[in-house]
Formats: C-alpha cells, structure tokens, sequence
C-alpha cells in the first residue's frame, strides 16, 4: 500500500517539476513526517552525538526516521525501495544513489556505514516499542 502510494506521490510531482525529490520529503509526503528529524533539528544532533564508533558522529544523514511500529518500518523500506528516479519514460526505478539507507539498533558496530550514512536516510530503532 505504502508503495502504491509513493508511487502515485512521485508521478503526481513530476508532473509539476523536473527537479529531483530528497528521499525526506517523500517519506513526509507518505505520512512519516511526524517520525522524521533534520539537521535543522536539536533531536538530529543530540542523536548523532550519542552514536558510535566516533567517525559515525561526522556522518550527516539526510534525514533521521524514528519508527514507532514494525509498521513503519515496512512503509519506509517499501519507500526506500521505490523512490529512485525514472528515465523519461515514465517509469520508475527501483532504489539508486539518492535513496540509500543505514539502520541503528541498540547495538554497537565500527563497520564505516553500517549505523549511520551520509546524504541518506538512517533509521534509528531507539523508540521503536
């Protein structure tokens, strides 16, 4: 469902623009704004400063997505999965460059992206119930 929506929301939008759309936003658009920080954002620097390994701190995500429900979680990697850009023939790609996503749980890793990553979208479990 979560797909078919984004899908439609991305059509709709290239009708208006040729611009391309920050993952964030359509991620807002499909009804997670609510669970979105920025860097604009206290909650988005406190949370990157609670991270580890230390370099993980200097890695700016587009957007962090705080999922409160499994729910949540499918409706964003159905997002994440279908939100690339098309060719000019109207038909969607699947998830490319401007779409990637890092998870962070409650545990600890030092693999350089596996928590956090740069220009994309982390998902952070820490409210996840």
């Amino acid at each position: 469902m979560a797909q078919l929506r984004a899908v439609q929301i991305l059509r709709s939008w290239r009708l208006w623009t040729k611009s391309t759309f920050l993952i964030c936003d359509i991620l807002e658009a499909v009804g997670l704004g609510n669970r979105l920080s920025s860097n604009l954002s206290t909650l988005y620097d406190d949370t990157l400063s609670a991270y580890w390994p230390l370099d993980s701190t200097q890695i700016s995500p587009a957007c962090i997505f705080f999922p409160q429900s499994a729910e949540e979680v499918a409706t964003a990697v159905e997002v994440l999965g279908v939100s690339g850009t098309d060719n000019n023939d109207g038909n969607l790609k699947g998830c490319n460059q401007s779409c990637k996503f890092a998870v962070r749980g409650a545990g600890h890793t030092a693999n350089p992206g596996a928590n956090n990553i740069r220009d994309g979208v982390t998902i952070d479990f820490s409210e996840l119930v």
